[in-house]
Order: structure tokens, then sequence, then C-alpha cells
């Protein structure tokens, strides 16, 4: 049964628009929508528009064009890539940490109610909680795998997450039922051609008769 969601969580009212449906598939619907600051590898900051939707996350940049209503669709994140997300205790950033591709840092004003529609879509997708650490720093560029850093192979991912989510691997692992242990049944041993037949202890053996010699 798919999750229902409050209307109000689409700030940006994307929902049913004509310029946002063509550029997302068919059948997806929008949850969630907020303007972000976003913050690129050389710590640029950029004017952006956050929308979570049922299958992604999307990073939404107002277009070049004199048309009030031009955005364009810059990346999309598949639910299923998302690991977990870091949030600041001092501030409203935060990161989504995405593998094996690089991760978004970015400023909202309704980081509560981003956490809470990514919980709840992501453990409906993958099947366990969403793993979110809170980081006792007001920037959280030390925690985010730029698009550089994946190129090179580096990862910013904290342990905390990291950890958390192979134990919860190793858990989902274990309680599934492919995991149960089936009941041995016993082997029944078959005659193999090379056998050897032993002799029936019960026949009697015929002896030989015994020549005579002369001296």
């Amino acid at each position: 049964m798919e999750k229902q969601f409050d209307k109000s969580l689409d700030h940006c009212e994307f929902g049913g628009k004509a310029f946002i449906e063509k550029q997302i598939e068919k059948g997806e619907k929008v949850i969630y929508s907020d303007p972000v600051t976003k913050y690129n590898h050389k710590d640029k900051a950029q004017r952006r528009f956050i929308m979570v939707t049922t299958k992604g996350i999307y990073n939404i940049a107002k277009g070049m064009s004199f048309i009030s209503d031009s955005y364009v669709v810059k990346r999309k994140i598949p639910l299923n890539i998302l690991v977990g997300m870091t949030i600041s205790k001092h501030s409203p950033e935060f990161v989504l940490h995405c593998s094996p591709e690089y991760d978004y840092r970015m400023r909202g004003s309704s980081t509560k109610d981003l956490v809470k529609v990514l919980k709840a879509l992501f453990e409906d997708i993958n099947g366990r909680e969403l793993c979110v650490f809170e980081y006792d720093k007001s920037t959280l560029i030390d925690v985010c795998t730029t698009k550089f850093d994946a190129k090179r192979k580096v990862s910013k991912l904290p342990d905390q997450i990291r950890l958390e989510a192979e134990t919860k691997d190793t858990e989902k692992k274990v309680d599934s039922p492919k995991a149960t242990k089936t009941e041995e049944k016993p082997v029944e041993k078959k005659e193999t051609k090379n056998e050897t037949k032993q002799p029936d202890a019960d026949k009697e053996t015929k002896a030989e008769p015994v020549k005579e010699t002369g001296d």
C-alpha cells in the first residue's frame, strides 16, 4: 500500500505542473519540494530546488528562459542508491550520501520534513530505516563526497553511517526467509556398480580336491 503524505510538503507546488510532469516518469508523484542552497565541489553556493518523488530525489534549477515556469532537472538520485543522510546540529545544512555516486551538500529551511519523507520512502523501498547522522559542526564540507572525490575513488562517508548501514544490511539478510536453515533430509545410500558383492556367509564353499603325490 502506497504511503500518503501531506500535500503541504510540496512547498514549491511542483506537483501536477506541466513543466515538471514532462521531466519525470509517468505515474511518479511529487511528495516534497523546497528552495535550497546547494554547494558544488568548489564550495560555491548555488540557488536550487530540491524535489522528492515516489522514485527519486531531484536537483532542479531555474531555467535561463524568460518564461516564468522554466525549470530544469539537473540530476535525479534514485532512492535505492541513497546510503544515508548527515544533518548539522548547528545549522540548516545537510548532506545526501549517494553510493557509488557523489553526494549533495545543501542548506534548506525544512530539513526536518525532508528527513521524515526520506525515511518513510527509504524504508518502503529498502526494507530498513535510513541512517541519519547528526554532525557537531555548522558546515558539513568534511563529510561530503564531491564529484571530484568520486572520480578519484575517495569517500567521505561518516563511519557511523557506514557501520550502521552494514549492520542493518546484515540483519536484513539474516531475517530474510532465504537465510533460514532448511531441514536436512537423510540421504539414502544407493548401491553403486563398483561396489563388490560380499559372499553369503551361509553358503557352503566348495573345497578343492587334494592331489596325492608319490614318494
